[in-house]
Order: structure tokens, then C-alpha cells, then sequence
């Protein structure tokens, strides 16, 4: 597929596994798949946030790096279907009262203001288990390594480590330090873990699912840098409510190095990115539009 540069700086050839993706997603709608079937109540909640529209950018990435292996795209059915289950949980818990309190998500009104607390909490548990039982599907003999990986990324030693970690920071002063230590693990781990499980599923070299995951984990800071400059410049697109992290008093980039600063960072951590990619022999993949695309995109 030719690869034209669009406006946000993604390739056409991007998209098309979008849609691929939103077909997967579709065509399954949470009805059932093979022997995974649910309460219908709950699956009708889970859908409400599951299948809203969004940039879908982990599981998407997940094959674009798959393809960039050399690997049939429908290989990573179950496991890019599983990735965004946890992101979208995430998102659903990281909305309640009791976390950030935000009315709004991905352009429409948040699981807990759709439905109620106790639905929400509810659905992101269900969105949580249901991404291991699909990867249990991928048939593939380094299935339990992935599983392994993706709970790793996902739990006390990732995401929800680095969740805590925000909320331990807001409205406290801090540094960059520990708030790449935040970042690392809230948005990084997830992002650089679905970079090491193409490799894992390409039965890759542990070197090379490493050199993924950690040119992952920039790519994770890239895209929280940009949410936070766009958290003070932007306009409310398909993420969470703008100015949201000022007036809850998060310890951002801008709120710590100013915006130009913040800029200036993004573009050193781009430099570094590309530099991996070549070493990687990547460098003329895909993967080097999306180190231009988190550097530069508006929502």
C-alpha cells in the first residue's frame, strides 16, 4: 500500500490497519467469540467505551510493528483486540470521582456519567480479564510469555503503578526525574509493551523485543509530552476535558518546564527515537511515521 504522508503525519498504510482493526472490533461488538461469551447487560456497558471512536493508537501500533517484522497482520487479531481492552479499562477507572473526575471521554460522555459508578467500575474489571482470555486464543507457543508481559505492563509494576504514582504527585511540588518515573510507567509501559509483543509473537531475539520495548518507552513519553502541551493549547478533540491537569493541580511537563521547554524535550526524545530505529534496522518502516506523528499532532 503506498504511504503517503497525511496531515498528522501518518502513512495511508496506518489507517488501513485502523479500519482493519475497527472491523476486527465490529464484527465482534463483544457478542461472543469462540467460547467467550458474557452477561448482556454488562457487554452493552463494556461496548459504550470499547467501540467509541478513538485513535486507537496501541493496538494499531502493536501491528504496525508486526507488519515492520514481516508478519501476517491477522496474527495479531486477539492480541491487538486485548491491548486496547486494558487501554480502554484504564481509561474507564481513570474517569471516576475518585480518580481525575472527568465528565468526558473520547468525545462522549464518561462510563460512570453514561451509566453509574458501580457499572463502570464493573465493565473496566470485566475489560481487564477479558484481555488475557483473548490472548489465551492467539495459538501461539509464546502465548503464556505474552500474557506474562502484557500483566506485567498493565499491572503493579506498570500502569497502576504509575497511576498511584500521579495521584501521590498531584498538587505536590516535583521533579523530571520522578515524573519520568510516573510517565515511564503510566503511559510508557503499555505503549513500549506492545512493541515487545510484536516481537515476541515474531519470535524475535529477547535483544530485539528489549530494543522495541525501550524505543517504546520513549515513544510513551513522547505521546504524554504532547498530551500535556495539548492539555494547555489544545482544543477538546477525542481525549479527556482540555485544562483538566492544571485545575486538579497534576504534575505535568509544562507545569514543570514550561511549554517551550516541554517542546524542546519532545523533539530531543524524537531524535533519540529515530536513532533507535536505525540500529534496529527499522528506519525506513513505518514506525519512523509515528516518531513524527507523536512529535507533531493535535489531538
Amino acid at each position: 500500500m503506498e504511504n503517503k504522508r497525511t496531515t498528522n503525519s501518518l502513512p495511508a498504510s496506518w489507517f488501513h490497519k485502523k479500519k482493519l482493526f475497527e472491523y476486527w472490533i465490529k464484527e465482534w461488538e463483544l457478542r461472543g467469540l469462540d467460547n467467550i461469551k458474557g452477561y448482556k447487560p454488562l457487554i452493552e456497558i463494556m461496548n459504550y467505551s470499547y467501540l467509541s471512536e478513538s485513535k486507537r493508537f496501541r493496538p494499531v501500533l502493536f501491528l504496525s510493528c508486526l507488519e515492520s517484522l514481516n508478519q501476517p497482520l491477522v496474527n495479531g487479531k486477539y492480541t491487538a483486540l486485548a491491548i486496547e481492552c486494558i487501554h480502554t479499562y484504564s481509561l474507564i477507572h481513570d474517569d471516576l470521582p475518585c480518580m481525575d473526575d472527568d465528565d468526558y471521554r473520547r468525545g462522549q460522555l464518561s462510563a460512570h456519567k453514561k451509566f453509574n459508578e458501580e457499572k463502570a467500575v464493573l465493565s473496566g474489571d470485566a475489560l481487564l480479564t477479558l484481555a488475557f482470555e483473548l490472548i489465551a486464543h492467539s495459538n501461539h507457543p509464546n502465548t503464556a510469555k505474552m500474557v506474562a508481559e502484557l500483566a506485567k505492563a498493565s499491572g503493579m509494576n506498570g500502569m497502576v503503578a504509575g497511576q498511584l504514582m500521579d495521584i501521590e504527585a498531584t498538587g505536590q511540588k516535583g521533579d523530571l526525574e520522578s515524573l519520568e518515573k510516573i510517565h515511564k510507567c503510566k503511559t510508557g509501559a503499555l505503549i513500549a509493551v506492545s512493541l515487545k509483543l510484536a516481537a515476541i509473537r515474531a519470535n524475535q531475539s529477547v535483544d530485539i523485543q528489549e530494543q522495541l520495548y525501550n524505543f517504546g518507552i520513549k515513544l510513551g513519553l513522547m505521546f504524554q509530552i504532547r498530551d500535556d502541551i495539548l492539555d494547555v493549547s489544545g482544543s477538546q478533540g477525542l481525549g479527556k476535558t482540555v485544562g483538566k491537569d492544571a485545575e486538579q493541580g497534576k504534575l505535568t511537563y509544562p507545569s514543570l518546564i514550561g511549554l517551550e521547554e516541554s517542546q524542546k524535550y519532545l523533539e530531543d526524545l524524537s531524535n533519540n527515537a529515530k536513532k533507535d530505529l536505525i540500529e534496529l534496522n527499522l528506519g525506513q518502516s513505518e514506525l519512523s511515521y509515528i516518531i513524527s506523528f507523536l512529535t507533531n499532532r493535535t489531538k
